[in-house]
């Protein structure tokens, strides 16, 4: 990414970018380390649009800057060494559950799957998927403690880590597990429920990081069926042929892939 970014054009005022840690931080990015430099926005009294993002990533990434690390720079380690070391657990636990050969080839896929690059990037899925990992496979051995450690900081990380709740309590369910398996499955939300907490103190709304996304990003509510379909063509046909209504950009395919 820091030899070939560069070399690309990104529009006729813009011939690339620098080589340099920048080619790791962009969209979502700078807003994680505007959170990590400055807390969240506060429009008069409201929340400003960068609540949407859990707290865990940024305040990570402003520990590593308190010892002088630039938030840059310190993003790009921590999520690359988080996804590193899911590739460990994930080994570990599919080798235990089938064998070697079979968490060899796991590994390989999520590590050489395009969508990997979002674990390279400042970005939170290095991290997420280390947490959420982690609380499976220590749900999996009834290491509770442990699995409501890992829940919150996954709840902590991104909102979707709620998903490790009924995914808990269909297992409790299945194999009949102990009343704290139940408990723990709760429990493993209490990354999302102290956030919330946050919102509702400061903002006076529980469910902020939710509200932004419809007033200041102008999303609209329930599932926006238009905008993933549009985002989905953008990824699959490219930009400028969406946008032309005709194939003008035969090459989107080879190199966004």
């Amino acid at each position: 990414m820091m030899g070939i970014t560069p070399l690309l054009h990104i529009g006729a005022a813009n011939n690339g970018v620098n080589f340099g840690w920048e080619v790791f931080s962009a969209w979502d990015s700078v807003l994680y380390q505007q959170i990590a430099s400055n807390s969240y926005d506060t429009l008069d009294t409201k929340p400003g649009s960068n609540v949407a993002f859990f707290p865990l990533f940024p305040l990570l990434i402003r520990l590593g800057t308190i010892v002088g690390f630039p938030s840059n720079i310190v993003g790009v380690i921590i999520n690359n060494t988080a996804f590193i070391l899911t590739l460990f657990v994930v080994y570990i636990w599919v080798k235990k559950t089938n064998d070697a050969l079979a968490a060899r080839w796991v590994v390989a896929v999520l590590a050489w799957c395009p969508l990997s690059i979002f674990g390279t990037v400042i970005y939170t899925e290095g991290v997420f998927l280390l947490f959420s990992s982690l609380a499976l496979f220590s749900f999996e051995k009834q290491q509770y403690t442990q699995t409501i450690i890992w829940g919150i900081l996954a709840t902590a990380t991104r909102i979707t880590g709620l998903a490790l709740i009924p995914t808990f309590l269909f297992i409790a369910w299945h194999k009949k597990l102990s009343f704290m398996a139940y408990f723990t499955a709760f429990a493993s939300g209490g990354g999302t429920f102290l956030y919330s907490f946050y919102c509702w103190f400061y903002f006076n709304d529980p469910i902020a990081f939710i509200t932004v996304q419809h007033t200041e990003w102008q999303r609209k509510r329930g599932i926006d069926w238009e905008g993933w379909g549009r985002m989905l063509a953008e990824i699959t046909i490219g930009g400028k042929n969406w946008a032309a209504g005709n194939l003008v950009d035969f090459w989107h395919p080879f190199y966004s892939f």
